[in-house]
């Protein structure tokens, strides 16, 4: 019989999006703990004074408003910089590729976006000699970057798995968080707490079981893990922005195997499936 619980490993859940929202909030609120300690103890020694001084109540009430208003406000002024990283990456790069690459990305694009749900993605191909590409969400849609050596290199079935694995993130409900950790006020340590682990691998395989063919996503892994660092993933740019990008360790000059987002692993796992 069949199970009616039964879902598929390889199709992105309500859950799973959830779980990634949940993350955000969960780091922000990390980030105003001490506020939010300074803003209780507050109010909870004016509440004590009030029965002194009756008035220090009313002030304890205007202080606990203001602190709620505080957070919303901090709260929102967070999640709306999702949407700085499209301008970052268009400041900090350069428009590059042929009228055939981009109208060859234009067809892959539309192609992959009716197959994954995605609507609204303006492409577009810069200018560096390493292979990568990357999205980052926008108020109408999303914004891909493709380095216009990918498009010159890779074949057909190879840019396709590139832009299919960046579509899975959205899918997946990670690209805004991932966009997040591209914030100016985060240092390395707390982009890597909020981007998490397994997000890559995970994008991998909800991107193979769509396009159904993951020796060409596993080609193109292998294809940026030997290219080593060049270009763009040497600059300061890539290092704030790596965790939106195809391959998030292009700086990495050798594997590592126990990383589960490193290319080569990646690349590896997909030729096993």
């Amino acid at each position: 019989m069949l199970d009616p619980t039964w879902q598929n490993p390889y199709a992105p859940s309500t859950a799973e999006r959830e779980g990634h929202a949940a993350a955000v909030k969960s780091f922000f609120f990390r980030r105003e703990r001490a506020r939010l300690v300074a803003s209780v103890v507050v109010v909870v020694a004016l509440t004590a004074s009030a029965a002194v001084q009756w008035f220090l109540a009313l002030v304890a009430l205007v202080v606990a408003a203001a602190s709620a208003w505080l957070l919303v406000s901090r709260r929102k002024s967070f999640e709306a910089q999702v949407f700085a990283l499209a301008p970052l990456l268009t400041e900090g790069t350069r428009a590059a590729g042929t009228q055939r690459d981009r109208e060859r990305l234009a067809v892959i694009v539309d192609r992959l976006g009716a197959s994954f749900g995605v609507d609204g993605v303006n492409a577009s191909i810069v200018a560096d000699e390493s292979y990568n590409a990357a999205l980052a969400p926008t108020p109408s849609g999303a914004a891909l970057f493709v380095t216009n050596s990918l498009m010159k290199d890779f074949d057909l079935m190879e840019v396709e798995a590139v832009v299919a694995h960046l579509f899975a993130r959205l899918r997946t409900g990670v690209a805004p968080r991932l966009a997040l950790s591209a914030m100016p006020s985060l240092n390395d340590q707390q982009r890597t707490a909020l981007a998490g682990t397994g997000f890559a691998f995970r994008a991998d395989e909800v991107a193979a079981a769509t396009i159904r063919y993951p020796l060409g996503l596993a080609r193109a892994l292998h294809r940026c893990a030997e290219a080593g660092p060049r270009g763009l993933s040497t600059s300061d740019l890539f290092a704030r922005t790596r965790w939106s990008w195809f391959n998030p360790h292009a700086d990495r000059a050798t594997p590592d195997l126990g990383d589960v987002d490193d290319p080569t692993l990646r690349a590896r796992a997909l030729e096993e499936w």
